[in-house]
């Protein structure tokens, strides 16, 4: 599709410039049409849950794509914090010196998860950024072989700032940690690829990205990980 087809199923940019993109997105005229249609067939009794679970699975498919995942590695949770607190519970209990690393400014759902891993005994290191963000170098320094996660954002909320995932991957590979990525802002926006960049684990809520409402989230849970 060219860019004015794709603008073009954004009613509210008809007369609009949209940049709050990084709080809840101007909604979609498709996605409302499948809206309004879920709710008529709930008021009116006719709600087929097979359907809703046909929609769920196509979601899935559409997911995998854009990371460059499969669509059997694509599960529907309600938020990445969920996502998040799965992955850090898959953790065992830390031993002497293991580690996760975070960057400092990240947003509370890709942060929260991890400080409470401190519960288990690890460290949490928050790296503190410099300029607009936090490099892959100094993840690097903060990064030794008791790191067992590291966790960022492929673009920040705040600025923008765009993460090198695959230089990330890189630093958690030499650790041989999990790399944990928060798709929010980068997900249908930015291209990805999970399997060239390496990334174990990403999550994405649904209201940034031109696209759909609140309500679940889409994390990659690789095979090779699970």
């Amino acid at each position: 599709m060219l860019a004015a087809e794709i603008r073009g199923l954004f009613p509210g940019l008809q007369d609009t410039i949209y940049l709050n993109t990084a709080s809840m997105n101007v909604g979609c005229a498709p996605a409302r049409e499948a809206y309004e249609l879920a709710v008529e067939r709930w008021s009116a009794g006719t709600f087929d849950w097979m359907d809703a679970e046909r929609a769920g699975e196509e979601a899935r498919s559409m997911f995998a794509e854009i990371v460059g995942a499969t669509a059997g590695e694509i599960a529907i949770v309600p938020a990445v914090s969920s996502a998040a607190g799965i992955v850090a519970a898959n953790l065992p209990p830390a031993k002497r010196g293991e580690n996760v690393v975070v960057a400092g400014n990240e947003f509370a759902s890709n942060y929260y998860s991890w400080l409470l891993l401190r519960n288990r005994g690890y460290e949490v290191r928050a790296v503190a950024p410099g300029g607009d963000g936090v490099t892959a170098e100094a993840f690097g320094q903060a990064a030794d072989g008791g790191t067992r996660l590291i966790a960022v954002s492929a673009v920040h909320s705040a600025n923008g700032y765009r993460a090198d995932l695959a230089a990330l991957s890189r630093v958690a590979a030499r650790s041989g940690a999990w790399f944990f990525v928060d798709a929010c802002q980068a997900a249908g926006a930015v291209p990805l690829d999970v399997v060239r960049d390496g990334v174990d684990f990403l999550a994405r809520r649904e209201p940034q990205v031109p696209a759909r409402l609140q309500g679940h989230g889409l994390p990659l849970c690789p095979q090779r990980v699970a």
